[in-house]
């Protein structure tokens, strides 16, 4: 940020010399017109990232209820698994204690699966935070480094009195520096959401495939107490 201080002091300190030195009076003037072409520019760049966290915002949204669907889509079909088991388990007119140790087992079993649900959502928690901190910590690096982008370093190593003419034409080209913002700032910044988007894509389908292998698993292991049912508690223990 540019020392306000530093540089009334600076265009005071050169006024008073205007009339012996017209050219290092003239850097003054351009110092004046200099200002508010890096206020605009510091003000576009900071604008242009605040939309890229809006726009990460959106994007993470977009995951939660993503995620938010998919979970209640497999939820749902473990509990109607588990809800027909049980149904048939009642009907059955075995031996009780054995369907009583089914009953057990399908109760056991649901909270694995539960267990397993959690760590789906576990997992995808853990990839979300890392990836939401390595792009913001990206955003941040690059606010820094194209905020900080000042105009009085054109005075360094440079002599107002002896040279002026050198610190003008310096500050001319900052100015024009600063009413062209590159491309490349924003077209960085929407490469910079749009990975962080796709990866949340990839994140998304590892989760998606997590619920499905629980699913499958959680299906295998009511597959096999149906058939304990069938085979066994008819009998008795």
């Amino acid at each position: 940020m540019i020392n306000l201080t530093l540089l009334f002091t600076l265009v005071a300190t050169l006024t008073i010399s205007s009339a012996q030195r017209p050219e290092t009076s003239r850097v003054v003037h351009v110092l004046r017109d200099v200002e508010p072409y890096h206020r605009h520019y510091r003000e576009f760049i900071i604008n242009e990232i605040n939309k890229a966290r809006l726009n990460m915002s959106d994007v993470t949204s977009e995951l939660y209820r993503a995620m938010t669907d998919v979970k209640q889509e497999y939820v749902k079909l473990a509990v109607d698994a588990e809800k027909t088991l049980v149904d048939d388990v009642n009907r059955n007119t075995g031996d009780p204690p054995c369907l009583g140790f089914l009953r057990t087992t399908i109760e056991h079993n649901m909270y694995m699966a539960g267990i397993y649900f959690s760590n789906c959502i576990d997992d995808l928690e853990d990839k979300l935070d890392a990836e939401t901190q390595s792009v913001y910590l990206e955003l941040q690096h690059n606010e820094k480094n194209y905020v900080r982008k000042g105009f009085l370093d054109v005075f360094h190593r440079e002599n107002i009195v002896l040279d002026p003419e050198t610190i003008s034409y310096k500050l001319e080209d900052r100015k024009a520096s600063f009413q062209q913002v590159p491309k490349s700032v924003i077209t960085g910044l929407t490469n910079i959401v749009d990975g962080f988007r796709d990866r949340l894509v990839t994140a998304r389908t590892v989760y998606t495939t997590c619920l499905v292998n629980n699913r499958n698993l959680l299906q295998v292991i009511l597959d096999n107490t149906k058939r304990q049912l069938n085979t066994i508690c008819r009998h008795g223990l």
